[in-house]
């Protein structure tokens, strides 16, 4: 939601300054006893009615937007900016139109209706480049990926309290190094990345995590960078507790 919020001022400021600039008559070139608004003037003007369109009408529809480019663009980064510009341009020609449409002309004026729709195309492609750059953004993704991986730790060691005992240890595993019998309800030793001393996510190594009895475990593939989960006591207790890393499901058996 922050990169969408972020894309709206963005999108706004540079909308406000190019209408504004594009729009503005200087001194020399205007006529006796008409009133001008000044360039600072013109850009307040047209900022505030900017924000208030990206954000009654440009959150909404890229919500909507984004979901049909997820869809057809998969994870290809380069399909996902394609995809996100065809469907970004057919919403702004649309917004275009219905504004020509709501100016109530009682005539068709071909000038005045590729004006409203060359606005309606800028401002959305506009609003499209501003979150394009905002969600490639590796403070973003950096961010992002820290919270997931926070997420995945907080949510699984509360799935592991939840099946285990108080003094119940459970194994875990690195492939080719020590291994550990670790109590969930004590603190985690940690490595010098802050995370667990067998960290929760694969990210060069198999990790495991194993009842005592086998019962269930949590095995993590990083080749895959996929993570296989059995035993019904903990596939039930990390469908209640829903770490969001844990969304899509690569196959089942």
């Amino acid at each position: 939601m922050l990169k969408r919020i972020l894309a709206v001022i963005m999108s706004s400021i540079i909308f406000a300054f190019g209408l504004s600039l594009s729009t503005y008559i200087p001194e020399a070139q205007r006529d006796a006893n008409v009133g001008y608004m000044s360039l600072s003037g013109n850009f307040i003007f047209i900022i505030y009615f900017s924000l208030i369109f990206y954000t009654v009408i440009g959150l909404p529809a890229s919500w909507i937007i984004d979901i049909w480019r997820k869809r057809f663009s998969g994870s290809s980064i380069s399909k996902s900016y394609l995809t996100g510009v065809v469907l970004y341009s057919i919403a702004g020609i649309v917004v275009g139109s219905i504004f020509y449409a709501m100016a109530g002309n009682s005539q068709f004026f071909l000038d005045f209706f590729f004006v409203t729709v060359f606005y309606g195309l800028g401002a959305s492609l506009l609003y499209f480049h501003s979150l394009w750059t905002f969600e490639n953004s590796n403070y973003f993704k950096d961010h992002a990926e820290s919270d997931a991986y926070e997420n995945l730790e907080e949510k699984t060691l509360a799935a592991f309290k939840a099946i285990s005992s108080v003094d119940e240890t459970i194994l875990a595993l690195d492939w080719q190094h020590q291994g550990y019998w670790v109590n969930p309800y004590l603190e985690f030793s940690r490595n010098e990345f802050e995370e667990w001393i067998i960290p929760i996510f694969p990210n060069g190594d198999y990790y495991f995590f194993l009842q005592q009895d086998f019962n269930w475990g949590f095995l993590g593939h990083p080749w895959e960078k996929s993570i296989t989960i059995f035993g019904e006591e903990l596939l039930n207790a990390l469908t209640e507790y829903k770490p969001i890393m844990l969304q899509k499901i690569l196959r089942q058996g």
